[in-house]
């Protein structure tokens, strides 16, 4: 029974203590993960340049690995002048199946000055507009951020194909976000167009 009220066992609890709340303490620092059964939240991507591509060059070996990067370089012809440059490490996916095949293939690239900082290859349509997802929201400086995340300056009025009227594009999505599909127009960089998906 001595033992019990000794100093020693006091401190040793009181240290005990310390690192527990320590612990808890941290953990409620961490962010909260999302629930594995609930809908993932798209990354937010600011489009800076959508362009066809003509051709393109990757080093032996390139791939995008597990962690979303590209393994090792890739250069992207976009025209006889612009080369668009992706280096190891770059984060991007690639959705366009044909990239060997020459014109085949559009860039949509978030830039920091010249450099990539992530790209997407999609199929190309092959003409001057491309059909992307559909717009989520507007924002207060001139761009719209679509269904997946990616965000493109849209035309100061953006033509809305439905076949019941809306009053505004915002009334469009509140209306018709979930069936709908946005239209970039690629001379002047801009979505110019939200069409409804009608029942085939």
């Amino acid at each position: 029974m001595r033992q019990f009220f000794s100093p020693r066992f006091w401190l040793t609890l009181g240290v005990l203590a310390l690192i527990a709340a320590g612990l808890q303490f941290a953990v409620s620092r961490l962010p909260e993960t999302a629930d594995d059964t609930g809908p993932v939240a798209a990354e937010i991507r600011r489009i800076d340049l959508v362009s066809p591509v003509f051709s393109i060059e990757a080093q032996p070996g390139f791939r995008i690995n597990e962690l979303g990067r590209a393994t090792t370089e890739m250069r992207l012809f976009l025209d006889g002048i612009r080369v668009a440059v992706i280096t190891p490490g770059t984060y991007g996916e690639i959705r366009c199946a044909e990239l060997a095949e020459l014109g085949k293939c559009l860039l949509l690239a978030d830039l920091l000055g010249d450099a990539v900082v992530w790209f997407a290859l999609i199929p190309s349509e092959q003409k001057r507009t491309v059909t992307l997802p559909a717009v989520r929201s507007i924002g207060d400086d001139g761009f719209v951020q679509l269904d997946n995340g990616w965000e493109l300056p849209h035309a100061p009025r953006v033509e809305r194909r439905c076949p019941e009227d809306t009053s505004s594009l915002n009334d469009f999505i509140r209306r018709f976000g979930d069936v709908s599909t946005s239209t970039f127009d690629m001379q002047t960089q801009q979505i110019i167009r939200v069409t409804c998906i009608t029942p085939s």
